[in-house]
């Protein structure tokens, strides 16, 4: 499941960046020419230029050490003669949840 989710992010950052990218080049320019009269001469010149740079480097060294101990308590049972014994000890339980994210890059431009 973690690298379904890994790889669903990945993918969707990837996507990101490019829609990022290539929204200026969609975007709509509009000029609006306004106030003048009858026999006007009208000229518009549009020079628009986007550039768009983008490095990504990654590098990642994860260590996970997990130590866990477990102790339920000092129980003992001595000099039991001609009786029964009973000892009842509590349960030991460790759950242990590491979740690691390393080299995920998100551009927004």
């Amino acid at each position: 499941m973690n690298k379904l989710a890994f790889k669903f992010g990945a993918g969707l950052a990837a996507a990101s960046l490019f829609a990022a990218t290539a929204m200026p080049a969609f975007a709509a320019t509009t000029v609006k020419i306004k106030g003048n009269g009858a026999f006007s001469t009208n000229k518009v010149k549009i020079i628009q230029t986007t550039t768009t740079t983008v490095t990504q480097s990654n590098s990642a060294a994860i260590t996970n050490t997990v130590t866990t101990t477990q102790k339920t308590g000092s129980n003992s049972s001595s000099f039991n003669t001609g009786g029964s014994t009973l000892v009842v000890s509590g349960e030991a339980e460790t759950t242990v949840h590491i979740v690691n994210v390393a080299n995920a890059n998100i551009i927004s431009l």
